[in-house]
Formats: structure tokens, C-alpha cells, sequence
């Protein structure tokens, strides 16, 4: 059909015109763009197996450092339980110790051949070996219940007596008489509270042990505190420090805060504590 100038103008048909909407680009067929598809997914795919094996490696490391310590827990169980055998075998009449004996030694008086057994001993009954067996362990447990009682008495007099002879330092410093005695006394009665809780103390727990190593520090500072104070007022009466009214002050505040508070606290709670280990030592015997 012509222009409007005269020219003639053709028309394209309709699946042509179909043909250019729908054409790919000229640089890429239908081949290249399969592969180049398929090369992406083939990434992605080596991601997500990577990323599966990392987890699968963190998964292997817990387990085996789980099962490291569930064999450290066991190897430690074992060796508490070698020691009680141990322990049990050292003892007095045990079967270790029995077994430990010369095989062709020569039998003593009353003592049956066949068997190997005296009299007294070929008389026992099963059910009374047994029962020695089981009081055997019995028999450690209130020895040791029993070395623990002597060390709470000796360890309970020495801390009784460091807060007795610290108050009366503390009180001779207020009346102003018998200071040098109560401070000697103090210091005396310090130095033998701390050698008693050393020396005594594989024979008590640690929970207790704490308590008192705490209040035994907290009565040591407390006297070191008076003893400063009493340091600066003898400065003052020579004339080498100017006086201060706030340091005896000081002092009183300290000793309500530490010796009247802490300290009586502290001794409360070793008091508790020492009941309650008692009362769970009868329990098991």
C-alpha cells in the first residue's frame, strides 16, 4: 500500500513479526545456555556439599570431645574405686592380706590342716564372714568421722578464743588500761589459730576450711587495724603527728563493721556448718 508520498510500503507477515519478539540473543543458543545453567546449578550444588561436610565435621569433633571427657569422668571413677579397694585390702584381716601369707607355712596350734583354718575361724558361717567384710569399711569410715570430730574441737577452741582475746584488746584500747597485755594476748592467740587450722587440715573439708582461713584473716586485720591505731596515738603523745579526732572514730566504725559483724557472722556460719557435717556422718553410720 502507498504513503502518503506515493512510496509502497510492505507489510510483514504475522509469524515473522512473532518470530522477532520471541528470537534469543544471536550470541547464545539453545545449547550454550543448557551448559551454562547446568554449570551454576553444579556450583551451588558444590556449595551445599561443602557446607554439609563442615557441619558434618563440627557434629564429629562434639562427639568425640564429649566422649573424651565421658572417658576422663570413667578413668576417674575407676581410680577412686582402685583406691577404696586399695584401701580396703591394706586393712587389717583383709583377703589380701591373708592371701599375702606363706602357702606351705607351718600351721599353728589348733589349726586344722585340710582347711588351713583355726578353730574359731572354721566355725564362722558364711553369713558371718560376710558381715565382717561389710563392717570392715564401716570401721574406716567412723575412724576417720572420728579424727575429723578431734580436728572441728581443736580447730572450734583455737577460733573461740582469737575473738575472746581480740575483743578484749579491742575493749582495753577504749577503757585506755591493760593494752599492752590484751594486744600481746591477741597476737599470741592469732598465731596459734592459723598454725592449728594448718596443721589440721586434711582432716576437715574445704567448705570449712574456707570459713575459717576467712575469719581467721578477717580477726588478724582487725588487730593490725588497733595496732596502727595505737602506733599513730603514741605519735601523737611525743609530738611527731598532729592529733586527729576522727581516727579513733575510725576505728570504733571498723570494729562494729568487722569484728561485731562479720566476724560474729562468720562464726555462726561455721558453727552451721560443722552441725550439718556431723548430723550427715550419723546418718551414714
Amino acid at each position: 500500500m502507498p504513503d502518503h508520498r506515493g512510496r509502497k510500503l510492505t507489510v510483514a507477515p504475522r509469524n515473522e513479526v512473532y518470530k522477532s519478539y520471541t528470537r534469543q540473543d544471536p550470541g547464545m543458543d539453545n545449547g550454550d545456555w543448557l551448559t551454562a545453567t547446568s554449570q551454576t546449578l553444579v556450583n551451588y550444588g558444590v556449595l551445599v556439599l561443602l557446607a554439609v561436610l563442615a557441619l558434618g565435621a563440627l557434629a564429629i569433633a562434639w562427639l568425640y570431645r564429649q566422649q573424651s571427657n565421658s572417658q576422663r569422668e570413667l578413668q576417674r571413677e575407676l581410680q577412686g574405686l582402685r583406691f577404696e579397694l586399695d584401701d580396703h585390702n591394706m586393712q587389717p584381716g583383709s583377703s589380701r592380706q591373708r592371701q599375702r601369707q606363706p602357702m606351705h607355712s607351718d600351721p599353728g596350734p589348733g589349726t586344722d590342716r585340710n582347711t588351713g583354718k583355726t578353730g574359731m575361724a572354721s566355725s564362722l558361717s558364711s553369713p558371718q564372714l560376710a558381715a565382717q567384710s561389710v563392717q570392715a569399711p564401716r570401721a574406716t569410715h567412723r575412724l576417720h568421722a572420728e579424727l575429723e570430730l578431734q580436728a572441728y574441737q581443736k580447730i572450734w577452741a583455737s577460733l573461740r578464743e582469737l575473738h575472746d582475746k581480740l575483743g578484749s584488746f579491742l575493749r582495753a584500747i577504749e577503757s585506755g588500761e591493760g593494752i599492752s597485755e590484751t594486744r600481746l594476748a591477741a597476737r599470741t592467740s592469732a598465731l596459734k589459730a592459723k598454725d592449728c587450722a594448718q596443721r589440721l587440715r586434711p582432716f576437715y573439708p574445704e567448705n570449712i576450711e574456707a570459713l575459717v582461713f576467712q575469719l581467721i584473716d578477717n580477726e588478724v586485720h582487725m588487730h593490725l587495724s588497733a595496732c596502727a591505731y595505737l602506733d599513730a596515738h603514741e605519735n601523737v603523745k611525743s609530738g611527731k603527728a598532729e592529733k586527729s579526732d576522727s581516727a579513733y572514730q575510725s576505728l570504733r566504725d571498723e570494729s562494729k563493721l568487722i569484728y561485731d559483724g562479720e566476724c560474729r557472722q562468720q562464726l555462726n556460719t561455721i558453727v552451721q556448718a560443722i552441725r550439718y557435717r556431723l548430723a550427715n556422718q550419723a546418718v551414714v553410720d
